[in-house]
């Protein structure tokens, strides 16, 4: 397993990734940090500098697919763009989150975004980017059940993104354990976090209620990435999360 650390959409803070990890996961995009604003050459002379390779989080604010073709069209030349960014400065992955419209039926708007997603594997191709589909845990714009995830990926041949916080947020450590054993032949990420009172916390590993010793059981044979995502400036505590981790796992 390669871990990482994320910045999130502050890119001019790549430097201070610390030098255990072997990446770094940036936000780009609508809300994040637009394409024009980002100083490519600064940001890939900060990637060479500390050694580190890159992986994009796409924006997650707008549905992945609807049930109007025109907005799909435009969603999918978005994304298009935003592969063929990520692409020139080398990235490997890209995370997507499986959203839908906010307050939408899942259920009618389903075939579309499965629709979407066969059409995005076209964008893969073209751009060498993998595209990795994150679990999200709650709310209006939840594409689908976690239970129901490992098929659906299955059935689509995608990638996944687990992130253990949301998986404990919608199930607790039950749905965390299911998610890593059912859909192991499909998760290529992970958002390493830690939950606090099934909320999706974003805090040091350790400090919420996961149980990393039954989690990391189950990561023993994986050999994707995982990004620490911690959410603060400080990033001694990714540092922390990560040796914790290491721990956990079996040697």
């Amino acid at each position: 397993m390669r871990f990482g650390g994320s910045v999130g959409p502050e890119i001019e803070d790549v430097a201070e990734i610390p030098a255990v990890f072997d990446f770094v996961e940036i936000a780009i995009g609508e809300m994040e940090v637009s394409l024009e604003e980002i100083d490519t050459e600064s940001l890939r002379e900060d990637l060479e500098e500390n050694d580190l390779d890159l992986i994009i989080h796409l924006p997650f604010r707008q549905p992945l697919a609807t049930t109007v073709p025109e907005l799909n069209d435009g969603l999918y030349n978005y994304y298009d763009r935003l592969l063929e960014f990520s692409a020139e400065l080398g990235a490997e992955k890209a995370v997507v989150h499986l959203n839908t419209r906010h307050g939408q039926d899942r259920e009618d708007v389903l075939e579309e975004l499965k629709d979407q997603i066969k059409e995005l594997k076209v964008l893969e191709e073209k751009h060498g980017v993998e595209l990795v589909y994150e679990n999200i845990p709650f709310g209006a714009s939840k594409a689908m059940d976690l239970e129901d995830l490992p098929e659906f990926a299955e059935e689509l041949d995608i990638s996944l993104c687990i992130d253990t916080g949301h998986a404990y947020a919608e199930d607790e450590q039950e749905g965390i354990n299911m998610i890593l054993e059912e859909a192991s032949e499909n998760i290529s990420h992970l958002h390493i976090q830690d939950s606090m009172g099934g909320s999706d916390s974003h805090v040091a590993v350790g400090h919420g209620d996961i149980d990393w010793e039954q989690t990391c059981e189950r990561l023993e044979e994986f050999e994707g990435t995982a990004t620490l995502e911690i959410f603060t400036n400080d990033f001694e505590y990714s540092e922390i999360s990560h040796r914790k981790l290491l721990e956990y796992l079996p040697s």
